[in-house]
């Protein structure tokens, strides 16, 4: 919806101002590039993070963990500080990927994840176990249904394995 809305006023900037040079579109492009993504206070909190959110439940496509660092990075730089995870994505691999980046990145973000939704096998942070499991999922989907469990016992175990592969004393919402 940003980008709609981003888009729609550039559009009507060009309306409104037809006769645009090549050079001032290409002044503006740049310093688009350059301005640093906003930033908002989430409602009844303090806490600060970006107007997007970079959610990770894809990350595990990226097969290997260099490529999926480059990508973090990539979004860190381009102005995302708050990163949504779960144990569910990729099996414990997108929360193992943000745990890896080095300290000064992760100093600059904030992190959301979740608990009461499990992979079949536990997260596992294994990018061969998931793809396995994904395949053999084909053939037999109950490898791959998730396990619902809203048991305060179940969420606790949960939420301190997932602070140990984010590497982290806390997250700011869970």
């Amino acid at each position: 919806m940003a980008l709609g809305l981003r888009l729609a006023s550039h559009l009507g900037d060009l309306q409104q101002a037809p006769a645009a040079t090549t050079t001032h579109m290409a002044a503006r492009a740049a310093s688009d590039r350059t301005a640093p993504m906003r930033q908002i206070t989430l409602p009844g909190t303090d806490l600060r993070l970006s107007r997007l959110v970079f959610g990770t439940a894809s990350l595990h496509h990226r097969a290997r963990e260099a490529d999926r660092q480059a990508l973090l990075r990539a979004a860190i730089e381009a102005g995302f500080s708050h990163f949504d995870t779960s144990p569910m994505y990729g099996n414990g691999v997108a929360e193992a990927s943000l745990g890896a980046l080095p300290r000064e990145l992760a100093q600059r973000i904030t992190l959301s994840t979740k608990v009461g939704l499990y992979a079949p096998a536990g997260a596992r942070a294994s990018v061969p176990d998931l793809y396995a499991r994904k395949l053999l999922g084909k053939v037999l989907p109950v490898l791959n249904r998730a396990v619902v469990d809203g048991s305060v016992q179940r969420a606790r175990l949960s939420f301190e394995a997932s602070l140990r592969r984010l590497r982290r004393e806390r997250v700011e919402l869970l």
